[in-house]
């Protein structure tokens, strides 16, 4: 029936970087249906009157381009060159 609950036979664990094979399959189904009904998508955005455009438009950049906190918080390099007053503080969630 498997083994019992915190035991494991591999002690190591997934390597680190290893992929996900569900999480593949699934990015891969959404990219072709993404790239097949991409036609459809920026006929449907046209459509729509400018202020909802434009409005699409920024919600989609967010996935494309970081914001900059996110690019400060994620390197640490940058944030060791950069002067106090510029750092942002560490968020609490």
């Amino acid at each position: 029936m498997g083994l019992p609950k915190g035991q494991t036979n591999n002690l190591n664990g997934r390597p680190p970087g290893s992929a996900n094979k569900v999480g593949n399959e699934i990015k891969s189904k959404l990219a072709r249906w993404l790239e097949n009904g991409f036609e459809q998508f920026e006929e449907d955005i046209n459509q729509l009157d400018p202020e909802k455009r434009a409005t699409m438009y920024l919600k989609a950049l967010e996935f494309i381009v970081p914001k900059r906190r996110e690019q400060l918080e994620d390197n640490k390099e940058v944030k060791k060159n950069l002067p106090a007053w510029l750092v942002p503080e560490p968020s609490n969630n």
